[in-house]
């Protein structure tokens, strides 16, 4: 088996490449395996990105390792794994990751998907990796999965392994699963709760909770969306506008909000959340903090994600609020023993490894 060729200037061309999604029909490197796919093919990864084979076939809309057993199974379980049909259309690694970098709009999941397919089937050598880690993690500094990815990926001895275990454990993340039965520990019977914006896991573990009633606080044009999903999935849910927001928090059992990445010293949410989050915290309402897979990490990565979110934008249009930790009475991890811990904040202790290498992604955006 060939590995693909991998240089410092080739991943150079992640910055302002050309190349465009009609020019993905590069020949592979590498004959038929986990990196590799039949030639000829087409294939459709995760989310919305399409790349189709020589022959003109018509790409597979089915969704690549979707986890064929239910939601609850653990990292590693699942027997449709991206093993067997990560590649299947000749799809260079490197320009997967051109296409990566420069995606826009894309949700933090998707994303962090593509990057595992994509480095887990380079094969780079150590050294590249890390080139390719940085640029990636540059292009995309805020989405904090993605510095927990990379980061595990540059301690791992076999990285290109490690990325395919990453990635089914992105399907399986057990985050909404706990946020649902926290919710029914807490609340047997049914409650209202607050949120503000869209999220994918909060929906998740509402629906799966089912006998609940929610308020959606507008925020940027997402809550309609979610408000969507949840009438969808059988739940009571209420639109409110922003200015609603001081009457409506005392009326609610609980706030609930998605963090985009946190550590025990500071939480950074969607922009509007902190109004939010302060106004149920004057009333006394309990304010859940939910907190997805790969969010959690290091502090010194969340300083590094803070330093730029914060520093080269304009204070009325960043897209991120700062929350003290103090504020919130409950944190829901993927870790069911950190959801445990007496003190809320310690639920925000990371287990993700901290690769110093990466931090120069974020000197050169601050």
């Amino acid at each position: 088996m060939r590995t693909a060729v991998f240089n410092t200037h080739e991943l150079s061309l992640v910055y302002g490449s050309t190349t465009t999604l009609a020019k993905w029909n590069v020949v592979s490197q590498s004959s038929r395996s986990r990196g590799s796919p039949p030639s000829g093919a087409s294939w459709r990864s995760f989310g919305s990105f399409v790349a189709t084979g020589s022959d003109g076939s018509q790409p597979n809309t089915g969704r690549l390792n979707q986890c064929a057993h239910d939601r609850r199974c653990g990292p590693g379980e699942c027997d449709q794994k991206l093993v067997a049909s990560a590649y299947v259309g000749r799809v260079h690694p490197i320009e997967h990751l051109r296409y990566i970098a420069r995606a826009t709009g894309v949700d933090a999941a998707t994303l962090v998907r593509e990057t595992a397919v994509a480095l887990g089937s380079l094969r780079a050598d150590p050294a590249n990796l890390v080139i390719a880690c940085r640029r990636i993690v540059e292009r995309h500094v805020t989405v904090a999965p993605l510095w927990w990815l990379c980061s595990e990926l540059l301690v791992a001895e076999q990285p290109d392994r490690r990325a395919w275990e990453l990635a089914d454990a992105l399907d399986c993340d057990p985050t909404a699963d706990l946020f649902a039965e926290s919710l029914a520990t807490v609340w047997p019977a049914t409650a209202t709760i607050l949120t503000v914006g869209y999220s994918d896991v909060l929906c998740a573990g509402l629906v799966e909770r089912g006998d609940v009633a929610v308020w959606c606080v507008e925020n940027r044009h997402s809550a309609g969306s979610m408000v969507q999903r949840l009438e969808r999935g059988g739940i009571n849910c209420e639109l409110l506008p922003f200015e609603a927001v001081g009457n409506a928090v005392g009326s609610v059992d609980a706030v609930v909000l998605e963090a985009m990445v946190g550590a025990p010293h500071r939480v950074l949410a969607a922009a509007g959340t902190l109004a939010v989050a302060a106004a149920a915290y004057v009333v006394g309402t309990p304010i859940w903090l939910v907190t997805p897979l790969g969010t959690r990490l290091p502090p010194e990565y969340v300083d590094a994600i803070a330093n730029v979110a914060f520093g080269n934008e304009d204070v009325f249009h960043r897209q991120f609020d700062e929350l003290p930790t103090a504020l919130f009475t409950h944190v829901v991890t993927p870790d069911r023993e950190a959801n445990n811990q007496a003190q809320p904040a310690d639920s925000l202790v990371s287990g993700t490894p901290f690769a110093p290498e990466l931090l120069r992604a974020a000197e050169g955006r601050a």
